[in-house]
């Protein structure tokens, strides 16, 4: 019967119906977008800003074989290294440094692969292309602009211990904004000279915590290496989320009151249209409380049928906006369908609340005469 009569009603208030309807749809639509970003941002934001570089250094750690006593450098096992890193679907590319003499001046020489250095350091800022060939370099600007040295010029360095120096032609000239400024980086390993220093650049899924799980995987593995995060562009990166969720949530707010607005307009409009039925259930024995669970109940449907759109159409265009930004599709999850059901229910029974207040104060006698 109550089923009935609330199907009844929202048919012959077609119009008011499909406004409320509209209305909430629009509302679980955008409370579906914004919870399915806001699961999977993290995540996905990780994967798109993990293809911007390493956001972590690998170098040998510190020993301390006693109370007092001095530090020592541990020996870094560079294999273990990169079997945890992967364990832990992280991306490591180890880095040789040694220092030569260029134009009479001690120099940082970095060797290094020439794909795994591109992938870690796609913010590089630079003027003509990376080294590749053997007898190829990349200079940081600082050092080009204290040798003289330009691009297809070759330079001329020497390593102690070595016979003769090592000649490499300048390919590319790069901005980094950090001590590589001032360095050459070569794609081959330098003749036997100087002991080198190894380190490793590391891009690891995730942002600090997941730099510390692997920070204590390497320790627990006696790989001798200890990780140091790039904190500013793990801040970067916080930034960014933080800024998405912020910027989703004030839109979503103010959906929903503006939603709130409209869906409780609309119910008034279909109270005043149907003060007189409501006066005549009052007139015929109905109490004040069914005749509240009524319009709640018609509310409740409205919002029930509006989540269920809603999270269609919110689910739909998480798909496109998470596509077009990052390149990857959105998993759904019940979340996003609890958020617009709770949303469209609680917006579509406060603004029905608000109707039956509304109705209850009608005087009977006083609509039943047409007053």
């Amino acid at each position: 019967m109550l089923a009935h009569m609330i199907r009844h009603s929202l048919v012959k208030s077609a119009r008011v119906t499909a406004w409320s309807l509209a209305t909430l749809t629009a509302s679980a639509a955008l409370a579906t977008i914004f919870f399915a970003v806001s699961i999977d941002v993290g995540e996905t934001m990780t994967r798109s800003l993990r293809s911007l570089g390493a956001n972590a250094v690998a170098h040998a750690g510190q020993r301390h074989d006693g109370p007092g006593a001095p530090a020592t450098t541990t020996t870094a096992d560079w294999e273990r290294v990169r079997e945890l890193a992967k364990a832990r679907r992280a991306d490591l590319v180890e880095l040789q440094l040694r220092v030569a003499m260029l134009q009479g001046a001690p120099t940082a020489i970095v060797t290094a692969d020439s794909a795994g250095l591109a992938r870690m350091t796609p913010y590089w800022a630079m003027n003509g292309v990376r080294a590749v060939a053997e007898d190829e370099c990349a200079m940081g600007r600082k050092l080009a602009q204290a040798t003289g040295a330009s691009i297809g010029k070759s330079v001329e360095v020497h390593f102690e211990g070595a016979a003769r120096s090592e000649r490499y032609r300048v390919t590319g000239i790069f901005d980094s904004g950090d001590e590589d400024e001032g360095r050459i980086f070569v794609t081959r390993a330098v003749r036997p000279g100087d002991a080198r220093f190894s380190y490793a650049l590391v891009s690891v899924p995730g942002g600090e915590p997941d730099i510390d799980a692997l920070n204590a995987s390497l320790a627990a593995g006696a790989a001798g290496v200890e990780l140091t995060p790039l904190r500013q562009v793990l801040h970067g990166e916080q930034a960014v989320v933080g800024k998405i969720n912020l910027l989703t949530g004030i839109t979503l707010l103010a959906v929903l009151l503006l939603s709130s607005v409209g869906v409780t307009a609309a119910v008034l409009s279909r109270v005043i249209e149907r003060r007189k039925e409501l006066a005549l259930l009052q007139a015929i024995g109905a109490r004040r409380r069914s005749v509240v669970a009524f319009l709640l109940s018609e509310g409740a449907s409205v919002g029930i049928a509006a989540a269920l759109v809603g999270y269609a159409v919110g689910t739909g265009l998480s798909q496109v906006i998470v596509r077009q930004v990052f390149g990857v599709s959105v998993t759904p999850h019940v979340a996003p369908f609890l958020a617009a059901t709770v949303v469209s229910v609680v917006i579509a029974t406060l603004a029905a609340g608000i109707g039956a207040r509304r109705a209850l104060r009608m005087g009977t006698a006083v609509l039943l005469k047409g007053e």
